[in-house]
């Protein structure tokens, strides 16, 4: 009997491994998950990650242009330790 990674050739994909575009993409697929969700707690958990994926690709982007993106882009700005702002929501 064949596992899920044989069944539906699962891929574990490093995220420093994705170009700026793979993490746009990315991005772009789950907020269009997130439109056909069947319920508010799916719908919210997709657009976070979506979220998430878009502030790595702004983040990733500054760092290869040589800028200091100033932020954890993976940590949503409500997840801080100090609660509070950072260059995406100022």
């Amino acid at each position: 009997m064949k596992g899920a990674a044989d069944r539906y050739r699962i891929q574990k994909v490093s995220l420093s491994s994705l170009s700026v575009t793979e993490l746009e993409s990315k991005a772009a697929d789950l907020r269009k998950m997130a439109e056909t969700a069947r319920t508010m707690d799916i719908r919210d958990a997709l657009l976070r990650l979506a979220t998430r994926y878009a502030r790595l690709a702004v983040a990733r982007d500054m760092e290869l242009r040589g800028l200091d993106p100033g932020i954890d882009a993976w940590r949503l700005p409500s997840e801080t330790r100090h609660g509070g702002s950072d260059a995406f929501t100022d």
